[in-house]
């Protein structure tokens, strides 16, 4: 069984002290190039006599706006956070605080800048529109740059008059070969090739060692024909297209217009017209397993891993067989740490990892 604490930061980053044994109902998702999500509620007598204890007031302890949180689990950072709810209700005879918590990259869907790259690796720009920001007077969030084991593996050019710094960064992500990105929960930002590793030792298997699952089938979302407009004003703006035939003849023809504000480059408008196309294509399917407590250790698996799973026991599932990559992961906690994890899977790109993996071997 895991070991749980919350630990409560201010917004000078100190530690104030650890809410674990205050928080009822702990949920935490990690999902890849996404922000985190953290949530609990507590009583509030008995967190305002733990906070009169410290000598502080509660507002003082934990705002809204202010306060940021690390879950901890057996030791190890696992999710950074910041505090963007509070909502209280009467619970008899006292009342309940349901908190919500989001990740460092929801810092920045509030923020804009003026970004203006040319011949720049994707990591660089990231990190650069981040800085960028962080100087403004009281922009600085904190945000420190971390590892960078990939810069993207092929300079861009991105000019965009107020870009949103959030979507800016997961753009960069989306376009093919561009590299996965992580806030820490100690606020560094870090980008990869891909995140994760390649895990054939882990087997997941329904029914086995899963206690239940989710499969989901969409075409909602698909596009088989995607035109891609660049920079630019009407018929000024440059414009491409990307198509697949062979999606198109066995779902009909489904098209998607996509602007990227920020690209000006014919060679670089087609590689990201390409990347939607890659992602849109295809029926999607999302399988999601759901273990119980012991069956993973998550301070040994994270979100990227690749790892082999199936279902097995009806016809619509028997093609979920094979190695699969870790979208999301999702936990719930009881008031004794006991854990209920959720994995989302998705197959894009495993090909690509497992060979990026076995060339590096």
């Amino acid at each position: 069984m895991a070991e749980y604490k919350i630990e409560v930061y201010s917004k000078n980053g100190k530690c104030l002290g650890d809410i674990r044994h205050l928080a009822q109902g702990l949920k935490w998702t990690e999902q890849r190039n996404a922000a985190e999500t953290v949530s609990f509620r507590m009583d509030l007598a008995r967190y305002e006599e733990y906070v009169k204890k410290t000598g502080m007031r509660p507002y003082d302890f934990m705002d809204a706006g202010t306060t940021d949180i690390r879950v901890v689990r057996n030791g190890k950072d696992r999710v950074g956070a910041h505090l963007i709810k509070e909502v209280f209700s009467p619970n008899d005879p006292s009342v309940d605080i349901d908190l919500s918590f989001t990740g460092y990259l929801n810092y920045f869907k509030d923020a804009y800048v003026d970004a203006d790259y040319d011949k720049t690796r994707q990591g660089d720009i990231a990190w650069g529109v981040i800085n960028q920001y962080q100087g403004k007077q009281d922009g600085d969030f904190g945000i420190r740059r971390g590892s960078f084991t990939s810069l993207g593996k092929n300079p861009r050019q991105r000019h965009q008059k107020r870009a949103n710094v959030k979507d800016f960064l997961v753009r960069l992500s989306n376009v093919i070969d561009g590299p996965d990105f992580q806030f820490t929960p100690d606020k560094k930002f870090n980008t990869f090739d891909a995140m994760g590793s390649y895990r054939p030792d882990i087997r997941l298997s329904y029914p086995g060692n899963v206690a239940s699952f989710g499969f989901e089938r969409s075409v909602d979302s698909l596009a088989n024909y995607v035109i891609g407009i660049g920079s630019g004003n009407g018929d000024d703006a440059p414009s491409t297209y990307a198509t697949d035939p062979y999606s198109r003849k066995a779902l009909y023809r489904r098209e998607k217009i996509v602007t990227f504000s920020s690209v000006v480059r014919e060679t670089t408008l087609q590689e990201n017209t390409n990347g939607v196309l890659e992602l849109l294509k295809d029926v999607r399917e999302l399988p999601s397993f759901t273990l119980s407590d012991g069956v993973l250790d998550l301070n040994d698996v994270g979100l990227g891993d690749t790892i082999y799973i199936e279902m097995n026991g009806y016809i619509m599932f028997e093609h979920i067989r094979g190695f699969y990559r870790i979208e999301k992961i999702e936990v719930n906690v009881d008031e004794n740490d006991a854990e209920e994890v959720t994995l989302t899977f998705d197959n894009l790109s495993v090909d690509d990892i497992i060979a990026q993996q076995e060339e590096n071997e």
